[in-house]
């Protein structure tokens, strides 16, 4: 038994039988993020199949970070902490800092590995967060000791703490929901480029005040960076790891880059961290309860013109193929990972697969795989005018003003339900919108013998 259909999707208008056009919106769905399809009538447009060679972003873009024209202090020191812990009895210090994860239940604090976790391959004991106290007048910390539950460690390091481009781990927060989130912002897009320029550490000494962290800088040194770790020639020192190395990114905004970890190795110049890689991130996103597997699925949204999707629905799917098409009944299930977060507001989303990215081609109108993730892979969550009835849909809103669409109009009555079609776009709207909430119905069917995909 399949949860299929073979009920095809006619998206035309009543009176004209023009396709229509429409756009897409998101809502998470149990396991599934069903993309919803809100149709209005216009020309159609029709994307243009072109070969489409997932490897031309395969060379890395060359970043040059810019120069520092102006620091808010006050935020970096809030939102870098000390740490206090324990081996063997013996206490030690380090270094840590917050990093705003969105959609997650805690306030995440990004540290070194072996800051939790020693050589002899068991946890450090006495965790504790200290932070600033808010009362100037007083140099004594606040406290927060942390219980084991809430410490997490990069799995490759707990297997081999000599894996230094692994030297990560997480403390965890409870967030109130109400505060706003402290912390850096990130480019996971930095991961994929090289970064030219200089970047800078904020640590803490065996002797440093909390709350009043340590500045140092240096190059990055571009030729000894890894997929995985960061190298650049700044000073550093005991207490320093598990700083947040970051780069100016824009004219008033600044982005962490990598988790400060190990001195220079033999022969090197270079401090080393472990940069925020797609690997680093999404181990931190599933510490810190992030539901990412998703699928995408459409659905009609407009009281004007409705159009019935079929009862299994429509999904995208990359099956087979580098770039995306529509199926009834099934899809490809994506992760749906924060990639871009300024540290007041602005969050952009990425689509993954496997280790491929879903790069979302305006000039092609398509949604296809590429190996590296470009700028043109990011979206956000745009919310629909009634957030609070529906709170979990949004659109795919890219830049430009294009939003994703589904058009499954191409699906004919005799296609079996396993068949593909083409029917991801890109296109632009102004039009007011009116939604409806949606009611699922799928009933089960036996798929035939003669239901082969092929259509």
């Amino acid at each position: 038994m399949e949860d299929i259909s073979p009920v095809s999707v006619n998206c035309t208008t009543p009176k004209t039988g023009k396709l229509s056009r429409s756009e897409i919106s998101m809502e998470a769905h149990r396991s599934d993020l069903l993309l919803y399809l809100n149709c209005k009538t216009s020309q159609d447009i029709t994307p243009r199949m072109s070969a489409i060679d997932t490897n031309v972003e395969d060379v890395h873009q060359v970043v040059d970070i810019p120069s520092l024209r102006r620091i808010d202090l006050a935020s970096i020191h809030e939102s870098v902490v000390k740490l206090s812990f324990a081996v063997d009895g013996q206490t030690g210090v380090g270094s840590a800092f917050f990093v705003i994860i969105p959609d997650s239940p805690y306030e995440v604090i990004f540290t070194a590995g072996h800051n939790l976790y020693t050589d002899a391959q068991t946890f450090t004991t006495e965790v504790t967060v200290l932070l600033p106290n808010p009362n100037p007048m007083s140099a004594t910390p606040i406290s927060i000791p942390i219980p084991p539950e809430n410490i997490k460690v990069a799995a490759d390091y707990m297997q081999d703490p000599t894996n230094y481009e692994a030297d990560y781990g997480v403390i965890l927060l409870p967030w109130n929901g109400k505060n706003p989130r402290r912390g850096f912002g990130f480019k996971m897009t930095h991961a994929f480029s090289q970064l030219r320029g200089e970047a800078r550490i904020s640590s803490y000494r065996d002797i440093t005040l909390s709350g009043r962290p340590v500045i140092s800088a240096g190059p990055i040194l571009v030729h000894e960076c890894t997929e995985n770790q960061l190298v650049y020639k700044a000073t550093t020192e005991k207490g320093n790891s598990g700083s947040p190395v970051w780069i100016p990114d824009d004219t008033d905004e600044i982005a962490v880059v990598a988790i400060h970890a190990r001195k220079p190795a033999p022969g090197s110049m270079g401090s080393r961290g472990s940069q925020l890689s797609p690997k680093l991130l999404r181990e931190v996103y599933m510490w810190a309860g992030l539901d990412t597997k998703k699928k995408i699925r459409a659905q009609n949204t407009s009281k004007r013109y409705p159009v019935v999707p079929p009862p299994s629905g429509l999904y995208m799917t990359f099956e087979g193929t580098g770039f995306a098409r529509l199926q009834r009944g099934n899809g490809t299930e994506v992760d749906v990972l924060p990639a871009q977060v300024a540290s007041v507001g602005g969050i952009k989303y990425a689509l993954g697969l496997g280790k491929q990215w879903v790069k979302f081609s305006i000039e092609d109108q398509q949604a296809i795989l590429v190996n590296n993730l470009v700028e043109q892979c990011l979206f956000t969550k745009q919310t629909m005018n009634n957030p609070l009835i529906h709170p979990h849909i949004v659109y795919i809103a890219l830049e430009g003003g294009y939003k994703l669409r589904m058009d499954g109009s191409k699906f004919l009555p005799h296609d079996p339900p396993n068949c593909l079609r083409s029917g991801i776009s890109m296109t632009t709207g102004h039009d007011p919108f009116t939604f409806e909430p949606y009611i699922p119905f799928t009933p089960f069917v036996t798929q035939t013998p003669h239901d082969s995909g092929h259509c």
